[in-house]
């Protein structure tokens, strides 16, 4: 997979879902039937990740069947029946952006601050605000 150009990154995050499909739903890409597909994709669906997460593992069981039933998954490579029937991306009408009205003002900030029990926590509100982290980035 590294050398289609995937980062080392994506390769790890494709192989541990492929672990979970396989955990949860075994399969065998090659000779899988669409009642096989059904019961991957249900199984995903009723997961509670997000619709990004889930978009990629559906992304995922189609170019593993696609794999294993042409020896290719690029984009010149045909969709085997037995997953085209599915969409990769769901609707997602959650717009999950920070919007202003859901951020510290700096009064706040400083409420924070006044009524935190010692220096620590007051100089932990204060770095997560003037750099603007969220915490597990600061702890991270």
């Amino acid at each position: 997979m590294l050398a289609t150009g995937l980062s080392r990154g994506r390769v790890a995050k494709i192989a541990n879902h492929l672990c979970a499909i396989f955990r949860n739903c075994p399969f065998n890409p090659s000779n899988a039937t669409i009642r096989d597909i059904e019961a991957v994709i249900g199984w995903i669906n009723s997961q509670s990740y997000r619709a990004s997460t889930k978009g990629d593992l559906r992304l995922i069981v189609r170019k593993i069947v696609q794999y294993a039933k042409f020896g290719s998954c690029s984009r010149k490579t045909p969709i085997p029946p037995e997953v085209a029937w599915f969409s990769i991306r769901a609707r997602d009408d959650k717009d999950s952006r920070v919007k202003p009205e859901s951020l510290l003002t700096l009064e706040e900030v400083k409420r924070m601050m006044a009524v935190a029990e010692n220096e620590r926590d007051r100089a932990l509100v204060s770095v997560l605000y003037e750099v603007a982290l969220r915490p597990g980035e600061l702890l991270g």
